[in-house]
């Protein structure tokens, strides 16, 4: 086998992958990413848009109507994520698209 051909894995585990992200793919808490996000935008210059995403993450968890299931809630991803977009939506156009 060459290095540059993929490797077959056993179909079995590929599966159970398959498997655990359906089962808890609708319940993933992506807070740490978006954070993670904001603190690129920082770094790239975007200080007003970090903080607006920051801003937007506080608040939903604020309201907590839409709280991911490890934080109380019974928001799945999609929800807890609309409700951030819900957010930035209402309160972006006080925000420059420009760095």
């Amino acid at each position: 086998m060459s290095p540059h051909e993929p490797k077959k894995g056993n179909p079995s585990s590929r599966y159970k992958t398959l498997e655990i992200a359906r089962l808890f793919g609708t319940i993933i808490n992506p807070t740490a990413m978006l954070l993670s996000g904001a603190m690129l935008l920082e770094y790239l210059g975007y200080v007003e848009q970090a903080r607006l995403l920051e801003v937007a993450l506080e608040q939903t968890y604020r309201q907590g109507t839409a709280l991911p299931h490890d934080q109380g809630g019974n928001a799945g991803t999609k929800a807890f994520v609309e409700g951030i977009e819900a957010y930035l939506a209402d309160h972006a156009e006080n925000v420059s698209l420009s760095a």
